[in-house]
């Protein structure tokens, strides 16, 4: 399960485009929705071991850390809860959701792109309460801007082509879904386009080591 989180980040980026047309469905799901996981099987060993992971004490969030494997827990109880409806996994879901915020302090915007997403994602699948989803909508607006070792998620998104610039521009991406904010998408989009050689559409990136990201030319 954690290799899935570590190369969602790319996965979701690939994904821009169609979430640019899809986040007005809100019931669609940013990733996917629980009308499709009602299609997937409950049985089998992709489902055991998603099941296993989800039975798991949740454990504290610290998205500072971006090793930390409790935000994909938290994603394995939403997928669980939305296929099956068992309202102890959402419940879990909610309370972690909750508890990881703030927890970002101290840590990097590596870790901030790599951890947050399954928060959001898992949001999205079980559906926060009202009280805390707005509480929740108001943290990870703040998570766009705020400044971590001197950079933000979206700075970290436009200036990195490497992991750091596709992990945080997949955070931006699932933020600006889950906030239907259509300005912030059309941007992340933007920048996506420049990352895959369109350099008419973006071309400010910082390159470094050229083992971790693409080509310049």
């Amino acid at each position: 399960m954690k290799l899935i989180i570590k190369y969602c980040g790319f996965a979701s980026l690939i994904s821009l485009f169609w979430l640019a047309s899809a986040m007005a469905q809100t019931s669609y799901g940013i990733w996917i929705s629980a009308a499709e996981l009602q299609e997937l099987p409950t049985s089998g060993a992709a489902w055991n071991n998603l099941k296993n992971e989800a039975d798991k004490s949740t454990g504290s969030p610290n998205i500072s850390n971006q090793d930390d494997d409790v935000n994909v827990r938290v994603l394995a109880k939403a997928l669980v809860y939305a296929r099956t409806g068992e309202a102890s996994y959402r419940n879990d879901v909610i309370t972690a959701c909750m508890a990881a915020i703030g927890t970002e302090q101290g840590g990097r915007t590596l870790a901030l792109g790599r951890e947050l997403i399954a928060y959001v994602l898992a949001a999205d699948l079980v559906g926060l309460p009202s009280a805390d989803n707005q509480t929740f909508r108001a943290y990870i607006r703040d998570m766009l801007t705020e400044t971590l070792d001197g950079k933000t998620l979206i700075s970290t998104h436009e200036d990195r082509p490497n992991n750091w610039g596709t992990h945080c521009g997949a955070t931006r991406a699932a933020i600006a879904a889950y906030l239907g904010d259509t300005a912030e998408m059309d941007r992340a989009a933007q920048v996506m386009k420049g990352w895959l050689g369109d350099r008419t559409s973006y071309a400010e990136f910082s390159y470094g080591d050229l083992a971790w990201q693409a080509n310049p030319s």
